[in-house]
């Protein structure tokens, strides 16, 4: 990836509810990690969990306000796939720190995108033309 940015694929998940426990199946190999305080030279400190293999399924548990939030440790590693379920309702957003797009130009852009949960996904969608693009770029995600 660029130097001095961070890595790229990322998702974050958001409790609505006390005592909510998500399952989680990653496409990619990660190490779970988390801050445990802030260092003396004001940088963060972290403490490894575990590694997590990719397919595996591991599982949190989140309160009302509770974020998880998950960034990739290759630039190049993707979480499109990963499959996220709860018990209650939860917010997820997914998107990339440093995209390219198209890959081929070097801007470093920040993508978020709310994931409306699949139940609600249709099969016919509309997608207009950017101003000032010769060519447009969609990417199509489909449950099966």
């Amino acid at each position: 990836g660029p130097s001095g940015h961070p890595t790229g694929s990322q998702f974050q998940i958001v409790g609505t509810v006390d005592n909510t426990v998500v399952n989680i199946r990653s496409t990619v190999a990660f190490r779970r990690t988390y801050n445990v305080q802030e260092g003396s030279s004001g940088g963060s400190e972290y403490e490894e969990l575990e590694s997590v293999v990719a397919g595996e399924t591991f599982s949190i548990t989140l309160n009302r306000g509770d974020v998880y939030s998950l960034r990739a440790d290759s630039f190049d590693d993707d979480f499109t796939g990963t499959e996220i379920n709860s018990n209650n309702p939860i917010s997820v957003l997914s998107g990339h720190a440093c995209a390219y797009v198209p890959k081929e130009f070097a801007a470093c852009d920040t993508l978020v995108e709310q994931v409306a949960p699949t139940s609600t996904w249709g099969t016919q969608y509309i997608a207009s033309p950017l101003q000032g693009r010769n060519v447009d770029l969609v990417r199509v995600v489909a449950l099966e």
